[in-house]
């Protein structure tokens, strides 16, 4: 069957490309049902495009593919912007809850100024938005001038009273969530507001800029996704800073639950994040010429300050493509990870920022040194991900 599907939307590909020839013998009198017919076929093929969509995060093609959403697979496949591919699978979501809006948009009534208001209205307010409100609004849908005046007033009417004035001092509450997580809700004076914004405006602008540039880590993240990641990376660099603004390696503390299980043996609960294993105890030594420790060997994983000094005046900044956040808020990453029997050296060590050095271990990626300490940065298929646009300013002084 998935052979003969494709086989089908080749022919109907090929014989749209065959219409050019076709047009050279329309009339000036038939050229107005040439294009609503054409506009037609355009809307049919933005259904389909949806229900591959659906039919595509079904199937879980996207995460075997080594994708995060079925919208950055549908933007890979498709080479369309990635804001694109993730308005199509919501849509794809919104009109599986309009039926004749679905069978409309399916045979070509309508287009993506007329689905992009529906689905509007339909998030604005789910539970108002009932089959009968879909079928009143396809129909109007022919007349766009009564349409959009319809929609309009279905979505004043149904947009929420305004919030009631804020309390007189900031307020954030925070409660567990179900995966561990928490769920905060934040309500900030105006005041309190400014500062909030003027010190995450700089991270979110760096991350921003970081994503449009190719950092593939952050392609999936929406703006609220890169504006809890920066406020996360505030409170990393508060922890960061010890005594007198000094480096501290074993900054990070992590509760590891112990249990006794059924044979009376001590074992943990849950599990040591990946990325935590980059730093521990110290035992083997190798002296520099000044005395300073280089190299702790197999015995530890924490980094010395003349070990972590080298390694910032190397590298400079992290060192994953399109990254220039300053060693302050970097950690330093085993290249050969600790536990497969990577030492503690100079030689495999390299600055990754809070937000990549987590990415490279929970998504498999690798980062070697070369005989230079050049850092390459290998995907999971074991390609090496190289950017067409030149380094970063940062990049290029650690080079």
């Amino acid at each position: 069957m998935a052979e003969e599907a494709v086989q089908a939307f080749n022919h109907a590909l090929a014989v749209l490309r065959e219409l050019d020839s076709a047009l050279q013998h329309v009339g000036p009198a038939d050229i107005g049902e040439v294009v609503r017919t054409i506009q037609a076929c355009c809307n049919t093929i933005e259904e389909v495009r949806r229900r591959v969509a659906v039919v595509a995060t079904d199937a879980g093609v996207w995460a075997a593919e080594g994708y995060r959403t079925a919208a950055a697979w549908i933007a890979r496949c498709s080479n369309i912007p990635k804001y694109t591919a993730r308005q199509v699978c919501q849509q794809a979501e919104d009109l599986a809850a309009m039926p004749e809006a679905r069978t409309a948009a399916l045979e070509g009534r309508l287009d993506q100024t007329r689905i992009r208001r529906l689905t509007a209205c339909r998030r604005t307010a789910p539970s108002d938005y009932t089959p009968d409100v879909d079928a009143s609004f396809v129909e109007l849908a022919p007349d766009l001038a009564s349409f959009m005046r319809a929609t309009w007033r279905w979505l004043e009417a149904a947009r929420p009273a305004p919030e009631a004035a804020p309390a007189a001092s900031s307020r954030m509450s925070v409660v567990p969530a179900p995966d561990g997580g928490r769920l905060a809700e934040l309500r900030l004076q105006a005041d309190d507001a400014a500062i909030v914004d003027a010190a995450l405006g700089q991270h979110i602008g760096r991350l921003l800029k970081a994503r449009r540039d190719g950092d593939l880590s952050l392609q999936e993240l929406d703006l609220d996704a890169i504006r809890a990641q920066a406020l996360v990376d505030l409170c990393d660099g508060d922890l960061r800073r010890g005594s007198g603004n000094r480096r501290a390696p074993d900054r990070h503390r992590i509760a590891l639950t112990m249990q006794v299980d059924d044979h009376g043996n001590i074992v943990p609960v849950g599990h040591m994040p990946a990325a935590s294993t980059c730093d521990a105890e110290l035992f083997r030594l190798v002296i520099g010429a000044k005395g300073e420790v280089l190299d702790i060997g197999r015995t530890s994983r924490t980094w010395t300050q003349p070990q972590a000094a080298a390694i910032i005046r190397r590298d400079r900044c992290c060192r994953f493509p399109r990254c220039d956040a300053p060693p302050a808020q970097c950690d330093i990453h085993h290249c050969q990870p600790w536990e497969n029997g990577g030492p503690t050296a100079i030689t495999n060590g390299a600055l990754l920022c809070r937000w990549h050095h987590t990415f490279v271990h929970q998504h498999g990626w690798r980062v070697e040194l070369d005989a230079h300490q050049q850092a390459h940065i290998y995907k999971p298929d074991g390609t090496e991900h190289v950017l067409d646009q030149p380094a970063t300013r940062c990049a290029t002084k650690a080079a």
